[in-house]
């Protein structure tokens, strides 16, 4: 699937976002490992923002949120 918008890093983890609406997620540093994949169902064509130990995605539907404590 084609990577839309911008990727985002945090605690050792890159985090890309798909139109087809997934979340890939890559260890940092190791170019090619695959820690997770989580299909959200419908597209993603914004930037995924972290805060908080929090990763926030928008799909064209709606607004998630993972992480937390």
């Amino acid at each position: 699937d084609r990577i839309y918008a911008s990727p985002v890093a945090a605690s050792g983890y890159v985090y890309f976002s798909t139109e087809a609406g997934q979340v890939v997620v890559r260890k940092a540093g190791v170019p090619h490992e695959i820690a997770a994949v989580n299909d959200l169902g419908e597209g993603i064509y914004a930037t995924p923002a972290i805060g908080r130990n929090r990763l926030y995605v928008r799909t064209v539907g709606a607004l998630w949120c993972f992480g937390g404590n």
